[in-house]
């Protein structure tokens, strides 16, 4: 059989394996198109899902960040309430008031936290009264600023006024210590002088008048003479001259117990007095002590003249 002949005959058989062969490279073209379409859709999926779970946590990442700035801003204005509290003591109760809402906001934020349901427009929501009340403390804020500045400015003006009375008070007590001096030198000044005192004993003579004697044993009166100087600035009028008698013994001679003058607040015997009419002029004057009766000692007897208060003058004599 020639060649020909042999391709004629096997030539439907090799046509049908040709047909057979070619479905089958179809079916494992569809099959790898499949597999790469499905491993296609995977990638895509999970490219997707990597994508939207790295947006899910910037998301919760941009929630939380969110939440951190509302909290931290809620805890610094409590803080901020605390301070106007202790600068403003008189408004406690209606800072302690708008403080307390900020805490009730505090604690609102932590409960939703805890509980994983906080979401943007809570947040929002949350984030508005915030500034609300931010706005609140604010206005307190300028309130307290401005009354501190006025208090301020009260407290200078007290200190320049208290300032000018305490160098008024300083002129003033000033003048009055130099008053008080010109007072006292002018009192000093005023001040009447005894001199030229005759002091002695007297006795009683036979025609019943008396004369000087220096014998203790005869002496029945005590006379004191002396001379009070003019003085200008002394008050001119009726005065009081005191005088005391003083034996060896540093006693009062008196027969009056209740003879008594005050003499530098102190209240002081005294043997006789006399009122005089002073006119600011030299004037003489004499005063007599009669003993009653009283026996005196022998030794050295003192005088001691008082008026307006002052010791004026002084005077000894003896009796033997």
């Amino acid at each position: 059989m020639s060649e020909v002949e042999e391709n004629q005959i096997n030539s439907p058989e090799k046509n049908k394996n040709n047909k057979s062969n070619l479905i089958l490279i179809f079916l494992l073209m569809i099959s790898f198109a499949g597999i790469a379409y499905l491993v296609w859709d995977l990638r895509n999926k999970d490219a997707i899902n990597a994508k939207q779970g790295k947006e899910i946590a910037e998301v919760k990442k941009e929630k939380n960040t969110t939440t951190k700035i509302l909290k931290d801003s809620l805890v610094s204005m409590i803080q901020d309430y605390d301070k106007l509290i202790e600068i403003d003591v008189s408004r406690k109760a209606e800072l302690d008031s708008s403080k307390q809402k900020v805490i009730e906001n505090l604690l609102k934020i932590e409960k939703l936290e805890k509980s994983n349901k906080i979401n943007y427009r809570q947040l929002l929501e949350l984030s508005k009264e915030n500034e609300t009340l931010r706005g609140i403390m604010r206005g307190y804020i300028k309130e307290i600023d401005k009354l501190n500045t006025l208090n301020k400015k009260i407290k200078s003006d007290l200190d320049e006024t208290q300032t000018k009375l305490d160098s008024t008070s300083t002129e003033r007590d000033q003048f009055k210590k130099e008053a008080e001096l010109r007072n006292e030198q002018v009192k000093k000044g005023s001040v009447l002088n005894a001199y030229e005192f005759s002091s002695t004993g007297m006795r009683l003579k036979l025609n019943k008048t008396t004369t000087e004697t220096n014998k203790a044993r005869n002496t029945i009166q005590i006379k004191c003479a002396f001379q009070i100087g003019s003085n200008p600035i002394s008050s001119a009028g009726e005065k009081t001259i005191y005088m005391q008698v003083l034996d060896a013994n540093n006693k009062v001679l008196q027969y009056r117990s209740n003879a008594i003058f005050t003499f530098q607040n102190e209240t002081l015997p005294y043997s006789e007095k006399r009122t005089i009419d002073y006119q600011n002029k030299s004037i003489n004057v004499s005063i007599y002590y009669d003993l009653r009766g009283e026996k005196l000692s022998k030794g050295v007897y003192k005088i001691k003249i008082f008026c307006d208060g002052s010791l004026i003058g002084t005077d000894t004599f003896a009796l033997k």
